[in-house]
């Protein structure tokens, strides 16, 4: 009974071996070559064109848009914020493309008199995208004292 218990740890740690060595990760995969096999030659050129049907490993050709936001609004102050005290600005923007997003964002000082402030922001872009037509999200805000813009 003693030689079966001992037989079949060996096994085992023969088998757990095999398969450790099997699994070796120094080794590099093998490369797949896509083509058409020519069964008179047994010759198997490599397809150029690219993989599948749906081209989806080829970027999309990306064109470049210029231009501005000018995003313009009025702020009503009726809290007891002191006339001495700087109002900010920020315009941020997002465009959602294929080929990836992008953002942008400005921040400005408002221009105060009375009881309201008036805050002008002017963002220029130049942004290559993938589409004649995307998605673009504008967004603001205000703060007054002006907070210090975090990039994360």
């Amino acid at each position: 009974m003693r030689n079966v218990t001992i037989f079949a740890a060996l096994l085992t740690l023969l088998l757990l071996t095999a398969s450790m060595a099997a699994q070796d990760s120094t080794r590099s995969p093998i490369p797949i070559v896509y083509g058409r096999l020519i069964p008179r030659t047994f010759e198997m050129p490599p397809v150029i064109d690219g993989i599948g049907s749906d081209d989806t490993d080829v970027p999309p050709p990306l064109t470049t848009f210029t231009g501005k936001f000018v995003v313009t609004f009025t702020i009503t102050i009726s809290s007891a914020v002191p006339t001495s005290t700087t109002i900010a600005c920020n315009v941020g923007v997002i465009v959602i493309d294929a080929a990836g997003d992008i953002s942008d964002s400005l921040a400005t000082t408002a221009t105060r008199s009375g009881s309201t402030a008036t805050c002008s922001v002017t963002l220029p872009y130049s942004w290559a995208v993938s589409a004649q037509s995307d998605t673009v999200y504008v967004s603001y805000d205000v703060s007054a004292p002006p907070q210090p813009l975090v990039s994360t």
